[in-house]
């Protein structure tokens, strides 16, 4: 392992050398005797005997003191490092203690949700899952419809224009909502709950350095308490109409889109494989080596 080399301190302890070898120089030459044949050599070592002193705290000195100096700078910037490394920590934690709460939280409002589906839609939903089993019945018998006949067309397309995909978009966040009008129970809540979470990880880590790495792994742990049927309602639901924000954005959807919140979606989730279009940035762990390539290149050019 490389390490990297502090050049503060190199050069401090290289000028307490030079000030070493300066005063056992200048204490050799002032003590060692003269030379007794030339007279202008024993003035001159005359005199540097009579200000030895003088010229050891002269030359020691100066170079001592700027070493001091320099000592002091890095012990100074390691101190603030070791302060930096301590605020970071300290709001890591506080980041996880809320985080950790939350997720404790969302395993209630989950069970909240499920009660729910029980009590408020027919007796053969009982579940999330039998939930989204109902919306997959409902999008087979309305396959024929020439609506979903074209929105299925336009994503099966190779090039599949913006104005394509915000048809095809919309009208199967209009399916999923007539589906859910239908059923007579919303748990449009669950999925607000879920929003928060991912907003409140985008907010705290989106300007950090290790920020990327941070909202990964964070978003990894809320959506592996997922199953593949809660996964695939929040598909639909973050497309439709009661995903929208408060400023009648999909803001939602571009975010599981942009960290690719979806990815591990199972393809026999999905009533129709070409629905991943309608997520242009997210690598479904289905697609293959092409589709893929694709949609990692289309991201790095938002990035």
């Amino acid at each position: 392992m490389k390490h990297k080399i502090n050049w503060t301190i190199t050069v401090a302890w290289m000028f307490i050398a030079v000030a070493a070898i300066a005063g056992v120089a200048l204490i050799y030459v002032a003590l060692s005797p003269g030379p007794s044949a030339a007279s202008i050599k024993a003035n001159v070592l005359g005199q540097m005997k009579s200000s030895l002193g003088d010229m050891l705290s002269g030359t020691l000195g100066v170079c001592l003191s700027f070493s001091a100096t320099l000592f002091m700078v890095v012990t100074f910037r390691e101190q603030c490092r070791q302060h930096a490394d301590l605020i970071k920590q300290s709001k890591r934690e506080r980041f996880e203690s809320t985080f950790f709460n939350m997720l404790s939280m969302f395993f209630s409002v989950r069970d909240s949700a499920s009660r729910h589906i029980a009590n408020d839609t027919a007796d053969s939903i009982k579940s999330i899952q039998a939930y989204y089993d109902g919306f997959l019945e409902y999008y087979k018998a309305r396959r024929t419809m020439a609506e979903v006949t074209v929105a299925e067309k336009l994503l099966s397309d190779s090039d599949l224009t913006p104005a394509g995909l915000e048809q095809a978009e919309d009208c199967l966040g209009d399916l999923y909502a007539g589906y859910v009008s239908r059923s007579g129970c919303s748990i449009g809540y669950y999925f607000r709950y879920v929003h928060n979470m991912i907003n409140f990880v985008l907010s705290h880590w989106s300007e950090s350095e290790s920020g990327n790495d941070d909202i990964k792994r964070y978003l990894n742990m809320i959506q592996a308490q997922m199953s593949d049927e809660e996964l695939g309602l929040l598909f639909y639901d973050a497309m439709s109409s009661l995903g929208l924000n408060g400023r009648h954005e999909k803001q939602l959807k571009n975010n599981l889109d942009m960290y690719g919140f979806l990815e591990n979606i199972s393809e026999r989730t999905l009533p129709e494989r070409c629905h991943h279009q309608v997520y242009r940035l997210t690598a479904f762990r289905f697609l293959n080596a092409r589709e893929r390539e694709e949609k990692l290149a289309r991201k790095a050019k938002m990035q």
